[in-house]
């Protein structure tokens, strides 16, 4: 089990960077993805793609 919490600011992320143990971002602006438009519950959706 692990547990997923931010990193406490800024200074930390530098740390780990200059460690070796992260990779600054390529781009510091993602674009959001497009909504996915579908019809009905989202039960039924969830179901056609476990078949």
């Amino acid at each position: 089990m692990a547990q997923i919490i931010p990193l406490e600011g800024d200074a930390a992320l530098q740390r780990l960077i200059d460690e070796g143990l992260a990779m600054p971002p390529r781009h510091t602006h993602r674009p959001r993805p497009r909504p996915h438009v579908t019809e009905g519950p989202v039960s039924d959706i969830v179901s056609e793609q476990r078949e």
